[in-house]
């Protein structure tokens, strides 16, 4: 033990600067795994958790004309014991019909909903409340500008095989989220409805059975039931395997109930779709994260290599004193482990210092997986620490003599990949899986025909890898080549900086070319490395605001009822640290001839201050000479190209 702590404090006292690099080298590398892995994980929690979320009803049970209602509820409530379940029914009408302000409106089919009382404080996502009551007969917005009917007024149901029943009108409510709620559940894609029904009402549950239970019995394929599901229990916080729950739970509870109903299964659809931005997620890790850790590995190994002469030198006197291997290499494992003890604490410190800046919960460090991140992180920097001292100090034991391990060990020849030239092979390989790839299209997260599953092609990743191994490779060649080759241009080179002395430099570098080839190489990939990633991180940034400009119309856009508008919240909105600016835009519906049309409000003076307004939105490509036109024109409106083709205007 003695001689241990000697060893140790002599390294500490006459090699701290190698021994500090060593484990800096070794904490990058731990910090940039486990901030990479928890990044990763906590990235697919935040998708899984906004994809829950974000769906309006996990579950829709459609029973199948005749089934016991009595017995699926049971099966459902044993099967996933639901946080909420609630019942729902459907009814095809023939059409709505009201008499208001001296004239008779008629509309096509519809559909009349059944709900409970409690549906609103269940599914708020489904119904969304304008004017008047919440409960009682509801008409939808556009069922009612089609009767241009109000709250108060009567509304004639004409039901299917069945003399019409009047009720009045108690509210006008939004259904935000009709497509989900209207689906066919187990119709395929090609066979459903392509659009929710235009003309709805809501009826509570009781007054519901008494119009369409008669109806129900004559005519049992135009009512039908369903069971709205909210899951009760946590889901994996990665989207995959919480699409893998969901799924395995829909299918057992259809082969509980088989014959009496099926599962639209809304929860797994949204869970599906997340997976490609998850699989993304890895993608990025894989492009951005991986080579970062190599660089940093390479790096320590290089400053972990500088000291060889040195380390040869002072085994060699060990062994002069009458030290056994075994002996050498137990004092190696004590600065081994001392790098690896100290690069470990010090890159978990610098991973929570990161993950803060990342704006990540210290909380999330209790997650399971990224505990087994950062698990990971600490067995890879024991490993580099390990390779990084031991294994250079094994190889010097080895020597058999004390002369040959002071030596130093200069190759003779090329390496064999230089002889074999697989630097270029490699590069050839790289660019014909390019061109195979490039010309018969591909996509590097692909949803496979017939399979409900998003998968990465790796295949995808072959070209590049190529690319980097072999640029690397032709790298060392190069470097080595104008070493070698080059001494007298090395000397002119180095004549304006080394003066007389440019030959004994030039000399002197050609002697420790790999050293410096090893140097050169790892700053090429450390710029090669930051600037890819700077690249990547500004088109990432401008094409997140043009996708966010084109699914929003602007970074972020806020909504609210009729009852209490956004535009009321402006000046709260304008003060909140980060917005730039921030400007009201109305959502309304309009007749044009007979077709129903979106017609927004805006001020056009403004607008153009939290959006971008294109020149290639206007039919005669100026933006602004449009907007000023509409501002000097009070009653004037912008219609779309295709309504003016359409009514000819």
């Amino acid at each position: 033990m003695g001689q241990m702590l000697t060893w140790l404090k002599g390294t500490l006292l006459h090699r701290f600067g190698n021994l500090l690099g060593a484990i800096i080298g070794v904490a990058l590398t731990v910090a940039f795994l486990a901030v990479l892995g928890t990044f990763l994980t906590v990235s697919n929690a935040e998708m899984t958790r906004r994809a829950i979320r974000d769906v309006p009803v996990d579950w829709q049970v459609q029973l199948v004309p005749g089934a016991d209602i009595t017995a699926v509820r049971s099966q459902i409530a044993q099967t996933v014991r639901p946080r909420i379940l609630d019942q729902v029914s459907f009814a095809n009408v023939d059409g709505f019909t009201a008499s208001t302000g001296g004239t008779v409106q008629t509309t096509g089919t519809g559909q009349a909903l059944g709900i409970s009382t409690d549906y609103f404080t269940h599914f708020p996502a489904e119904i969304r409340p304008l004017v008047g009551a919440t409960h009682g007969v509801l008409l939808a917005q556009q069922t009612a500008a089609n009767l241009h009917a109000t709250v108060g007024d009567t509304v004639q149901i004409l039901r299917v095989g069945l003399p019409p029943v009047m009720v009045k009108v108690d509210g006008i409510i939004d259904l935000p989220q009709a497509d989900s709620l209207f689906q066919a559940v187990g119709i395929p894609a090609g066979a459903a409805p392509q659009a929710p029904p235009d003309n709805v009402i809501i009826l509570p549950v009781a007054l519901f059975q008494t119009y369409f239970g008669p109806q129900q019995t004559i005519r049992p394929d135009s009512v039908r039931t369903q069971f709205h599901v909210r899951l009760g229990h946590p889901l994996p916080s990665n989207p995959t395997a919480a699409y893998t729950v969901v799924t395995r739970e829909a299918n057992n509870l259809e082969a509980r109930i088989a014959g009496n109903g099926i599962v639209g299964n809304n929860l797994a659809a949204r869970l599906l779709s997340v997976q490609e931005d998850a699989l993304y997620a890895q993608v990025l890790f894989l492009f951005l994260g991986l080579p970062g850790v190599i660089l940093v590995i390479g790096l320590t190994l290089a400053i972990a290599g500088s000291a060889g002469q040195r380390r040869a030198s002072e085994q060699a006197l060990l062994r002069v004193r009458g030290a056994s291997v075994p002996q050498i290499m137990r004092l190696v494992a004590v600065e081994a482990l001392l790098v690896a003890i100290g690069g470990i604490l010090l890159g978990l410190l610098l991973a929570m210092a990161f993950s803060r800046f990342l704006h990540i919960p210290l909380h999330q460090w209790g997650d399971r997986h990224v505990l087994t991140w950062i698990g990971l992180a600490m067995l890879v920097g024991m490993l580099l620490a390990l390779g990084a001292v031991l294994v250079p100090a094994w190889s010097l034991a080895r020597q058999t003599t004390v002369a040959a391990a002071r030596a130093v060990v200069r190759p003779t020849h090329s390496p064999l990949w230089q002889r074999m030239w697989l630097d270029i092979i490699i590069l050839v390989i790289g660019a014909i899986e390019y061109w195979r790839t490039a010309s018969s299209g591909y996509q590097v997260v692909l949803a496979p025909e017939g399979v409900a599953a998003n998968a990465v092609n790796y295949e995808a990743f072959i070209a590049p890898l190529c690319l980097w191994i072999g640029g690397v490779l032709l790298t060392f060649r190069l470097i080595a080549w104008a070493l070698r080759g080059g001494r007298l241009v090395l000397s002119r080179l180095l004549t304006p900086i080394a003066h007389g002395l440019s030959g004994l430099v030039a000399g002197s570098m050609t002697r420790q070319q790999s050293l410096i080839t090893r140097g050169v190489v790892l700053m090429a990939l450390a710029l090669s490395f930051a600037v890819s990633t700077a690249i990547f991180d500004t088109t990432y940034n401008q094409q997140s605001r043009i996708d966010a400009e084109l699914t929003n119309g602007s970074d972020v856009t806020v909504t609210g009822p009729t009852s209490n508008p956004p535009s009321t919240k402006l000046a709260a909105l304008r003060a909140i640290p980060g917005v730039v600016a921030a400007q009201p835009m109305q959502h309304r519906f309009a007749y044009v001839g007979t077709d129903l049309q979106d017609i927004y409000g805006i001020d056009p003076r403004t607008i153009g201050a939290a959006t971008n307004i294109s020149d290639a939105f206007f039919g005669n490509r100026n933006a602004q000479a449009t907007l000023d036109a509409l501002a000097h024109t009070p009653d004037g409106v912008l219609v779309a190209l295709e309504t003016v083709n359409d009514f000819q205007l």
